[in-house]
């Protein structure tokens, strides 16, 4: 088919078959361009989803590792204000 519209083109002159070539050559690199662009988009989700799970890993466990320490925080301040209200209570029974 694509001879047939080439032989056509080149009986209307130069011109024609110069747009005839044109417009196949710029279809043609359109589709390659398309599928370059289709592979290299996948390949950049693929790599998006692959650096968002290692960055939810790192964020699970500093969360972990913050909920560990805020833990030790509280049961360190409790003990200090355990201390203090044993302080008072010996205090008003010594007054």
């Amino acid at each position: 088919m694509e001879s047939k519209i080439l032989e056509l083109a080149i009986s209307q002159g130069i011109w024609c078959a110069l747009f005839v070539v044109l417009f196949y050559y710029t279809i043609r690199e359109n589709k390659r361009r398309e599928e370059r662009m289709t592979t290299e988009s996948r390949l950049r989700e693929e790599r998006s989803s692959q650096v968002l799970e290692k960055f939810s890993d790192i964020i699970k466990l500093d969360l972990v590792e913050l909920r560990r320490l805020m833990e030790a925080q509280t049961n360190r301040l409790i003990e200090e204000i355990n201390a203090v209200d044993e302080s008072l209570s010996q205090r008003k029974k010594g007054a």
